[in-house]
């Protein structure tokens, strides 16, 4: 009887929570949904089956929304990824300036995209900018390049802020993965005369494996839903040249045409679940490799 109680009371302690989540979460999941084949405006919802859908892949904004936005993705995957492993390696040594370096490295997460986003357009102004004004000071001037204006180097400009912004949430990922490596296997290998190389290819990497893996599926799902550096930098232009999937979804809110808004977000949604779905399944065969 007593095992009964609790067990209804701890039940108890759930609901509220339980309710919460059906409320704010699955409700609206649900009916977006339905909401994605309307003409949802709302005054009226009326099905209109896959006509917003249609309209989303007919229109020439779309083609370059998703070649953005997987361009985006790849750079920033392939060089967070890299690098934030590259700089867990470094400030896991045993370093005076250690404490200081993660710091460093770990402050821009704490700042907001918005932010960070405002800071990096004045920045990267083509004429005011301090990055042009400091090229120009040095005697470079070739180099200085309307970072944010040039439909050919934007969206490279956009992803270098996000990898600035993101770096060290990655590399405190792989820091925690390395600090979990018992040092009894590196002790072990320098017995054997391993080489620093030799030691990261043959217990590092292979150990590090399952927190690679980690950050490379946040870090994909991170890319796909990229917005407000894309708002807050250049709005999508110049022209559609840095358009992505979620601008044209906010460009649908901001008229008004909320049914096709919320076909662009099951549209990302679906992409998303099946890149991660693939990912696992590909990543999952390399840990069963490593015995994982």
């Amino acid at each position: 009887m007593d095992s009964l109680r609790r067990k209804t009371y701890s039940f108890k302690l759930v609901i509220p929570w339980f309710v919460i989540f059906i409320l704010f979460f699955m409700g609206p999941t649900l009916a977006g949904f339905y909401f994605a084949f309307t003409n949802w405006n709302l005054t009226d919802a009326n099905f209109v089956g896959l006509a917003n859908f249609k309209e989303i892949f007919s229109n020439p904004s779309m083609s370059g929304a998703f070649t953005n936005t997987f361009f985006f993705m790849i750079v920033t995957v392939v060089v967070k990824v890299t690098v934030a492993m590259l700089l867990a390696i470094l400030v896991n040594q045993k370093l005076k300036t250690q404490n200081f370096l993660r710091g460093a490295f770990f402050f821009p997460v704490l700042m907001t995209f918005v932010a960070t986003g405002v800071i990096f357009k004045a920045l990267l102004h083509p004429e005011t900018g301090f990055i042009n004004t400091m090229l120009s000071t040095i005697g470079l001037e070739s180099l200085a390049m309307g970072w944010l204006i040039d439909p050919d180097i934007v969206m490279l400009s956009i992803a270098g802020i996000d990898i600035w912004k993101g770096l060290g949430f990655n590399m405190v990922i792989f820091l925690a993965g390395l600090q979990s490596i018992s040092k009894e296997y590196y002790e072990a290998a320098e017995i054997d005369g391993a080489s620093a190389w030799q030691r990261f290819r043959n217990i590092t990497f292979p150990l590090l494996t399952p927190i690679l893996h980690a950050n490379i599926i946040l870090t994909v799902i991170q890319g796909m839903k990229v917005f407000d550096l894309v708002l807050v930098t250049t709005g999508g232009g110049p022209g559609y040249s840095s358009v992505v999937i979620n601008t044209f979804v906010f460009d649908a809110f901001s008229m008004g045409r909320y049914g096709l808004a919320v076909s662009g977000e099951l549209l990302l949604f679906i992409i998303i679940v099946l890149f991660t779905i693939i990912l696992r399944i590909f990543l999952g065969k390399r840990e069963r490799r490593y015995g994982f």
